[in-house]
């Protein structure tokens, strides 16, 4: 049983050693990483997506709420609901005004959109 046991032990302690050395790296990407833009906004959500990093999924959403961009209403609805970033969908649903408006923002066909989302479009209105 103690052969075993020191076998277990070296393992975890190289595990875990492994671990640090890629935590304290990855810190060191945090820091040179460029700053989220309108250009790297979608790739970056993907990537958070795919590696379900939810601090990085954070940020986009922050960015996307608080800072002026050029990207157009179905493209904000399309990312928010993509990659379920619910207060982003909140903030653009309430720009749409009139039925009118509904057409001209939908990221997806109508029979695609998720009945929550077209629910809430037309409460709106």
């Amino acid at each position: 049983m103690p052969n075993h046991f020191n076998s277990f032990w070296k393992l975890f302690m190289e595990s875990l050693l492994s671990l640090v050395r890629f935590a304290s790296k990855n810190k060191e990407i945090n820091k040179i990483a460029a700053p989220i833009s309108d250009d790297n906004i979608e790739n970056l959500l993907h990537l958070a997506d795919m590696y379900d990093t939810p601090t990085a999924t954070r940020r986009c959403e922050e960015f996307l709420l608080l800072f002026p961009t050029k990207i157009i209403l179905r493209k904000k609805i399309r990312l928010a609901v993509q990659y379920r970033l619910g207060n982003l969908k909140a903030k653009c649903l309430k720009e749409v005004r009139t039925i009118k408006d509904i057409p001209d923002i939908l990221p997806v066909p109508l029979k695609e959109l998720d009945i929550g989302t077209a629910f809430s479009m037309l409460i709106r209105v």
